[in-house]
């Protein structure tokens, strides 16, 4: 090759990386705090947005704080409402509920599993206006429902033989086992498929809905604690995968991770001097929710009881 054939070349490459630079750049994810709120809560282990009413209802887990005691009063937990930009509507919105975790909506009706129950609230009304029994749960945890009306609930209790329960024809009864899904935490309804983290494979997994068969989107290496807390999906191929103990991860459909935030090594400006006593490794990432319209994530510290807003872009 002549060195003016060589120069041309050389050019042409340079002048190609230059074009393609400003592209690679936005197609980067992008993340910065928003907001804070003080905390108001009692140990926030969930939140969930409301479209139709946007606003957003955090589920306050144990009124006595941190975990629950074989000694703590029963039902004296609640859910409390904000707006999007972390003002209080209600503290005590929907009140009497024993230690709730995971949260949805269905048919505009509010749904929230409890230790023992999946209660469903009129949210219009602000009541609660059923309880059904979640047999033999060792530790129920998040509640997602299919297209057909139909209802699936996680169970990570350390003994549960059950780790995925089916709501339908207003009973619940056990889907898969412990041994074919193990400590699932956080799920989400894909089409056809519900997304958990299985334990056995460390892997976040799809599991077909007809078949029950199950397939491996993602491994995820980490031994940081109930991994899958937070489930969530933001745009058509990027899931956002939380683990309580702090860490956080995009998982996208071909299998690629990304780690994103770990709450626990955060430091947060602003402190007011009411939040002095709260440490940052006491802020959790429990079962955190994304909204995509506003690219707005919202992290539930537990400990830190407060919420946790980022602003999070992912092309």
């Amino acid at each position: 090759m002549k060195s003016n054939d060589m120069v041309k070349v050389a050019f042409c490459i340079l002048f190609s990386l230059l074009i393609c630079m400003p592209v690679c750049a936005v197609q980067k994810s992008s993340l910065g705090l928003l907001w804070q709120t003080e905390p108001i809560f009692k140990t926030p282990e969930s939140v969930l947005y409301d479209g139709k009413r946007d606003v957003v209802y955090v589920g306050n887990f144990n009124t006595e704080g941190g975990f629950l005691s074989p000694t703590k009063k029963r039902n004296t937990e609640y859910i409390s409402k904000l707006t999007t930009t972390g003002k209080l509507l209600e503290l005590k919105w929907i009140e009497g509920l024993d230690a709730p975790t995971g949260m949805t909506i269905h048919n505009d009706r509010l749904y929230v599993v409890e230790r023992q129950n999946l209660v469903e609230v009129n949210i219009a009304k602000a009541e609660v206006v059923k309880r059904t029994p979640i047999s033999g749960a060792g530790f129920a945890n998040d509640v997602a429902f299919d297209k057909d009306g139909k209802g699936y609930i996680s169970d990570n209790g350390a003994k549960s033989k059950t780790s995925l329960y089916r709501y339908s024809n207003n009973k619940i009864e056990p889907w898969m086992s412990a041994e074919q899904v193990k400590n699932p935490n956080g799920l989400y309804v894909d089409g056809q498929e519900l997304i958990a983290y299985d334990d056995t494979t460390q892997s976040l997994v799809a599991i077909n809905l007809t078949d029950k068969t199950i397939r491996k989107i993602a491994v995820i290496n980490s031994d940081a604690r109930a991994i899958g807390d937070g489930l969530v999906k933001i745009n058509k191929t990027t899931y956002l995968v939380t683990a309580w103990s702090g860490p956080s991860w995009l998982v996208a459909a071909d299998g690629t991770v990304t780690s994103l935030l770990d709450t626990t090594k955060t430091k947060l400006p602003n402190r007011q001097s009411n939040m002095s006593g709260i440490a940052d490794e006491q802020l959790k990432n429990a079962d955190s929710g994304y909204i995509p319209d506003k690219q707005l994530w919202l992290i539930p510290t537990f400990f830190g009881n407060k919420i946790l807003a980022y602003k999070l872009n992912v092309p």
